[in-house]
């Protein structure tokens, strides 16, 4: 989480203590976090300022990557609007008001630009809604038009072009094995898309689609171009804001900016359980799924400013509580 100095820490989920406090070297950049991203084995954490990413190895709470200029402590031109890293830990997808999205492979420190990704200017903030797929192959990408581009992070090509929501989609999650994107949207619902024929295409050769995921707005009704296709479509009561899968995808888990959590039967596109959070605060900053087991629950984590609270819920007894709320 992001404390009140604007630094980030670790904190203990049970006893809701902090164990650990995330502080740059006295000569790095030390601008307020603003955006946190977790890789799949919790091994390495992206923390996102203004002007830098840092990775950092919690196993030692040593930084091992930074994406920042030497002398002027800033490389990313523009605010940073948006942060993910891939689950292996190796890539970091963002982007700024003023720049295109790019994919940071930190193995090589090489940035690849996503061709034709500039930020809408009516869009908030110049933010687009982006996912990377766990080994950092693909990178997701929402448009103000309500489709969604599917980029290879290695060339920064189109290669796919998702159409049927009717509304902004809010968010998006990939699969482990990266054949399956979920995407929750302001229309009230939830699509899992099986874009597996992506992982036969050859990325070495011409790719793209000759279009852009901006006139990708002029083509109407559901449609793709790789022939990937909706599986199922989740209907929800309220806007959709983000959405999560469990590991071995046995629920599929949306939210709305209200507090209402749904589980899914991924298969048959019902509701099995529901959630209401009491004391929930509207407009959450940030929001967070802990590993989801079918027997004993999981955790959820909340932050709005400088309080964040995490609740405890099961999955099997349909309890939930405020397990404690913490002000660092």
């Amino acid at each position: 989480m992001i404390r009140y100095d604007g630094l980030a820490c670790i904190v203990d989920t049970p006893t809701g203590q902090v164990q650990t406090v995330l502080e740059p070297s006295p000569e790095g950049y030390k601008a307020l976090a603003t955006f946190l991203s977790l890789s799949q084995n919790a091994e390495r954490l992206a923390v996102g300022n203004p002007g830098s990413i840092i990775i950092w190895d919690l196993s030692t709470a040593t930084i091992v990557w930074r994406l920042e200029d030497s002398t002027t402590s800033r490389v990313l031109e523009g605010v940073l609007t948006g942060m993910k890293l891939s689950g292996n830990g190796q890539f970091v997808a963002y982007v700024t008001s003023h720049k295109v999205v790019h994919v940071w492979d930190t193995a090589t420190d090489r940035r690849q630009p996503l061709v034709g990704t500039q930020p809408d200017p009516q869009r908030y903030a110049g933010a687009w809604p982006i996912a990377i797929s766990f080994d950092g192959r693909y990178t997701a990408v929402a448009s103000v038009h309500s489709s969604i581009g599917i980029y290879s992070s290695k060339t920064g090509e189109l290669l796919e072009v998702l159409s049927g929501h009717k509304g902004a989609v809010a968010q998006m999650a990939w699969s482990l094995d990266g054949s399956r994107l979920l995407s929750g949207s302001w229309d009230k619902s939830a699509k899992l898309w099986d874009v597996s024929l992506l992982q036969n295409l050859d990325e070495t050769g011409p790719s793209s689609l000759k279009i852009s995921l901006t006139d990708s707005a002029s083509v109407s009704g559901p449609f793709s171009r790789r022939g990937s296709v909706c599986r199922m479509t989740y209907a929800a009561k309220d806007p959709v804001e983000w959405v999560f899968m469990a590991r071995d995808e046995s629920w599929y888990v949306s939210c709305s900016a209200d507090g209402d959590l749904n589980f899914w039967d991924p298969k048959s596109g019902v509701s099995e359980l529901k959630m209401k959070l009491k004391g929930w605060q509207n407009n959450a900053e940030h929001f967070d799924l802990g590993p989801i087991s079918a027997i004993s629950g999981g955790w959820l984590a909340v932050t709005k400013g400088h309080q964040s609270s995490i609740w405890r819920y099961s999955v099997v007894e349909k309890e939930y509580a405020l397990h404690d709320e913490i002000r660092p």
